[in-house]
């Protein structure tokens, strides 16, 4: 039978994998854009979808501590306060980088 750990690292490598091909597919993309002349490399950046992903998972973070810390501070149950606090610090993230985004491309 394969164990928990065995599982989370291959839920580990596919997300780097899928990660890693998310971004060679966007390089490769630019690259065939600038070859044949439908973009310039100044208006090309590359750093959106790693900001957006850092943004995300940064706030993921700080939801994981404030789940923490409402569960120890309070009688609320952890299967509770750990969807609520993810669900709206994941959503504050991702409306944050929309912002940063729309902000950058002005």
């Amino acid at each position: 039978m394969i164990g928990p750990g065995i599982v989370f690292s291959l839920l580990i490598a596919a997300f780097t994998l899928t990660i890693y091909y998310i971004i060679r597919s966007k390089h490769l993309e630019n690259m065939a854009r600038i070859e044949h002349g439908i973009a310039d490399a100044d208006q090309i950046s590359n750093f959106k979808p790693l900001l957006n992903l850092g943004l995300f998972l940064s706030f993921l973070g700080i939801g994981f501590l404030i789940a923490y810390l409402v569960t120890q501070n309070s009688n609320v149950p952890e299967y509770i306060a750990l969807p609520t606090c993810l669900l709206i610090s994941g959503g504050i993230g991702l409306i944050l980088s929309y912002v940063i985004n729309s902000r950058i491309t002005k």
